[in-house]
């Protein structure tokens, strides 16, 4: 895929105006490309794939253990889980772009995340 159409699936489907908190979105079970927002700044860029697609990987956000990339990373700031959960679900915004398969889901978000370098893909990539 060349540069300007990931320009355009970013511009018109992956950007803030475009994005709902956790707690409300509903995004389809189908596979896809995402961004997390935080503090409104575009701090993810992920992928769904398999049968659940997009929506299972919602659920995943805001169901996910102290392990998780999100909850790693405000655990220092809400160390309570349900807290942090009840934040994470009204203050972390997601945006979708759904696709076919899930192969082509996978080179979106590899040349996704090449080109914006979002916060928390960088640091899954550094942790241990």
């Amino acid at each position: 895929m060349d540069l300007s159409a990931l320009k355009q699936i970013v511009d018109d489907h992956l950007r803030l105006e475009l994005a709902t908190a956790l707690g409300t979105a509903k995004p389809p079970y189908s596979p896809g490309v995402y961004a997390l927002f935080f503090e409104r700044q575009r701090v993810y860029i992920g992928i769904a794939r398999g049968k659940k697609g997009l929506r299972n990987r919602k659920r995943n956000y805001v169901g996910g253990d102290d392990g998780h990339t999100m909850h790693r990373e405000l655990l220092s700031i809400i160390p309570d889980k349900t807290q942090r959960t009840a934040f994470i679900t009204s203050n972390v915004l997601m945006a979708w772009y759904e696709v076919e398969t899930a192969k082509i889901a996978e080179e979106l978000e590899k040349e996704l995340v090449s080109i914006h370098k979002p916060n928390w893909n960088r640091l899954i990539y550094l942790s241990p």
